[in-house]
């Protein structure tokens, strides 16, 4: 058995394994092994032909063993994911559910802290129009526009809900950090997170 924040610490190690795995195997090189046969001779006939192996990065483990490993990863992936949902539906209260409100509630911090700082103010900007001048021509002249800009809100008691809305984050914030810790989840670790990937394999083989 493992806490939930435990195993969600776990569920990223081991998509990070799986990560570097894939990146091993999208380069080609790591693959493929290419062999050259340089026929010089047909050129040049006082030459010697060659068979060349292009040289390719020494990787410290097989990568049948790597492709085969993924397997173990996804199977412990899927058993996990398994657990950390049994686990998260067995309390009183929706672990998903408290996130995508907290998530909410952040959004609207986020737009009443900005409107927080909004303050009714005045300026003055540039404007254009067209005159015909002593000439009888049309030109365009530019004037001042006094601008007035108020809000049209209680700014207090937007201030009042920031407040609020931050208590209420930091309170469920501390819940769901308990729940992580309290919630325990029937799983049992085969990898050790920090472990390399070099190092998990190497335990895979043994």
């Amino acid at each position: 058995m493992i806490t939930l924040k435990k195993s969600f610490e776990l569920q990223n190690y081991l998509t990070n394994l799986l990560s570097k795995a894939l990146g091993v195997l999208s380069y080609t090189e790591n693959i493929t092994t290419t062999k050259q046969n340089h026929l010089r001779k047909k050129s040049y006939a006082e030459a010697e032909n060659e068979e060349v192996i292009l040289k390719k990065e020494d990787l410290p483990y097989d990568i049948n063993t790597l492709i085969k490993f993924i397997d173990v990863l996804l199977d412990e992936m899927s058993k996990l994911t398994d657990a950390i949902n049994n686990a998260k539906n067995s309390g009183n209260k929706n672990f998903d559910s408290m996130i995508a409100m907290n998530n909410k509630r952040r959004s609207v911090l986020r737009r009443f802290e900005m409107m927080a700082q909004l303050k009714s103010k005045e300026s003055i900007v540039s404007g254009t129009a067209e005159k015909f001048n002593a000439d009888g021509e049309q030109v365009t002249y530019r004037y001042d526009i006094e601008q007035v800009t108020t809000i049209d809100y209680d700014r207090n008691y937007i201030k009042k809900k920031v407040s609020q809305l931050r208590k209420e984050l930091d309170e469920a914030s501390n819940a769901l950090d308990l729940m992580q810790l309290n919630c325990m989840v029937d799983y049992s670790p085969i990898f050790e997170i920090g472990e390399t990937l070099e190092d998990v394999i190497e335990n895979y083989k043994g």
